[in-house]
């Protein structure tokens, strides 16, 4: 009997030790986004050591063709996929223009959509290879920060007061050279969030300020948070305005040397803009890695048709 009792012990604190360090990845995704999403998720399992990953797939009306393919695309045994149905009721009056559906604010919910005992996440756009380990990125301290991002790489939106940045920063009392964040990659402090409804306050910001918003829900979320993100490494997140710059001086990089290393072993690629491998005349350099992927999966072998609706796949 004690023997049972002391090998039911050190089982649970096994599990509450394995559980503590499962790493928590959150992704959106509608039905035009699937073969992105797919091969994202692909880059991810195959540059992972972790024993187990959780990923939570925040989406609205997914056939059930699709969500099988992506689980046969995928090695289950690293991995655990949750769909979570989201309604779209919570965020129908925002902003939305050009490529941008409300998938894009998906995001901004996944406080109140998540178990309340998770108390960080990583936040994945679907327009992502990752390319190194993403145990490193669950490692990096968040401290007391609201979350961790990297920022924007182009001339035009380093900081608020860029050309592209917050319009209405002066009204916000930021000062000119807050910097800017992409919202693409993020590690997420759900506690704090959770703390200081975070969320509802960047939904609230942005019904307020339609008139100021360009650049969606990553307006919103460096409105609020200005001031109150931590860096990463520049390396999390190679945008295509690091690889449309003409001089690495146009970044916020601090030397040549720190830039190279961003353009020739980015930890992950974003396929932001309109440079996406799944359109047929895309020239990005990673180009070839997106494809290395998507033939893991259960499209392999597909390509791009020369006609195919750009309106269909764009994210920012």
């Amino acid at each position: 009997m004690m023997q049972n009792k002391i090998f039911y012990f050190f089982k649970r604190i096994k599990e509450m030790y394995f559980n503590k360090e499962k790493i928590i990845i959150v992704c959106a995704s509608d039905e035009n986004y699937i073969i992105p999403l797919t091969t994202m998720l692909k880059s991810l399992e195959q540059n992972t050591t972790q024993k187990k990953i959780i990923v939570y797939i925040l989406e609205n009306n997914i056939n059930p063709e699709s969500k099988k393919n992506i689980l046969n695309s995928l090695n289950l045994k690293k991995m655990d996929l949750f769909f979570i149905n989201v309604d779209t009721v919570l965020v129908k009056n925002l902003k939305i223009s050009g490529h941008v559906s409300v998938v894009a604010y998906y995001r901004l919910l996944i406080p109140n959509l998540l178990p309340r005992n998770i108390k960080k996440v990583i936040y994945l756009d679907s327009d992502l290879i990752i390319n190194t380990d993403i145990n490193k990125l669950w490692n990096v301290p968040l401290k007391n920060k609201y979350l961790l991002a990297v920022q924007e790489q182009g001339k035009d939106l380093k900081y608020v007061s860029s050309k592209y940045g917050l319009l209405n920063y002066k009204e916000l009392n930021l000062n000119a050279n807050d910097k800017y964040f992409n919202s693409g990659v993020l590690v997420i402090n759900l506690k704090k969030w959770r703390e200081e409804n975070i969320g509802s306050e960047v939904i609230k910001y942005i019904q307020e300020n339609e008139r100021y918003i360009r650049w969606w829900d990553q307006d919103g979320l460096n409105a609020v948070l200005a001031n109150k993100w931590g860096e990463l490494d520049f390396r999390w997140n190679l945008l295509m305005q690091a690889l449309d710059n003409l001089s690495w001086k146009d970044t916020p990089v601090k030397s040549k040397e720190e830039y190279n290393a961003l353009i020739n072993h980015p930890f992950i690629i974003h396929f932001n803009t309109h440079a996406k491998p799944w359109y047929i005349d895309c020239n990005h350099i990673y180009k070839g890695l997106f494809f290395k992927y998507l033939d893991m999966t259960e499209w392999k072998d597909w390509r791009p048709e020369i006609n195919i609706n750009k309106q269909k796949y764009l994210i920012h």
